[in-house]
């Protein structure tokens, strides 16, 4: 593989900032021809170092709730393993499926309406699969904060990030915005043009009906599936469950902050807190964390934490 040098993780950083943006706002934050920069995106989904663009959707807006799931798995093959990923994989009420390593070995959040739509998914998913479940564990995210890659150009985060599940306003949204919304979910760079053709409506009204959704907060932003692996970084999250309250805030601010905390989740009926970090090693890893569990050493009661080994999948609205 090519190596991976300064202006291609500037570019990097600037699509994970917002994978919409125009080639020319990319080329004068990087200082490059808007030539260089559509050269090099196409060679890094080339690649496989970008594995697609995605539009961060809050879909508590539409009225789903996200329900977190953790696996461990028993008697298990890797025949019988791939057959469960593929059969998570294909579900569309899944939107983010990935393989771990340590507590668990499956993690999956299920996008549903309520307690009765993940009870009928579960019930059809154990009904296939329980002999192969040692134990699980269901949460539901109230709060899930999503923080540039500032590590990719070795700068302090100075932005709020993206925040979605943070509120229960339900919008009423109408069949032309859930077909724009589909149409983005997985292709943040899809041109109007093209829109326009697959939803039979003209380009001003598929411009305008975005900005209605950006101004609706119904959609965040735009984002950037990195595979990570690629770059040379690993993904881990910790599980942080507390002891105290009192100084919450600051945990926010410090994650806010690091240039390697990814995302911020808050749970109901799990951890209290759950940060997620992007790291070269493990030794990288461990010293984010001593710094963290040092400054709120008294606030904190236990943790555990593991690494994901393979995301499978990523879509904020993938029904």
């Amino acid at each position: 593989m090519r190596e991976i040098d300064k202006t291609d993780r500037k570019i990097l950083y600037e699509l994970d900032t917002d994978a919409r943006q125009p080639l020319s706002k990319i080329a004068a934050s990087v200082r490059t021809s808007k030539q260089v920069v559509d050269y090099r995106i196409k060679r890094l989904v080339k690649m496989g170092v970008i594995k697609c663009f995605c539009t961060v959707i809050d879909h508590s807006k539409l009225g789903y709730f996200s329900f977190r799931v953790y696996l461990k798995l028993r008697n298990i093959s890797p025949a019988k393993q791939k057959e469960i990923l593929q059969y998570l994989n294909n579900n569309d009420d899944i939107w983010w499926l990935v393989t771990i390593d340590g507590y668990w070995d499956l993690d999956f959040v299920v996008l549903v309406k309520n307690v009765f739509d993940y009870h009928h998914l579960w019930e059809d998913f154990t009904e296939l699969y329980q002999p192969y479940i040692y134990k699980h564990e269901t949460t539901v995210y109230s709060h899930i904060q999503e923080f540039p890659k500032s590590y990719l150009i070795n700068e302090e985060n100075k932005s709020a990030g993206l925040l979605i599940s943070s509120t229960r306003e339900e919008l009423d949204l109408d069949n032309l915005d859930l077909k724009i919304l589909r149409l983005l979910s997985t292709n943040a760079r899809m041109e109007t043009v093209q829109m326009a053709r697959e939803t039979k409506v003209d380009s001003r009204t598929i411009i305008k009906r975005i900005k209605d959704l950006r101004d609706k907060k119904v959609i965040v932003g735009y984002s950037a599936i990195i595979d990570l692996n690629r770059l040379g970084y690993r993904h881990y999250k910790i599980l942080f469950y507390l002891a105290s309250m009192n100084k919450v805030k600051e945990m926010k601010s410090f994650a806010l902050h690091h240039p390697n905390i990814t995302f911020l989740n808050k749970t109901i009926g799990g951890p209290d807190f759950e940060l997620e970090f992007h790291v070269t090693d493990n030794e990288e890893f461990l010293k984010v964390l001593n710094e963290f569990k040092q400054t709120f050493h008294n606030e904190i009661d236990h943790h555990y934490y593991f690494r994901v080994l393979e995301q499978y999948k990523m879509i904020y609205y993938p029904l």
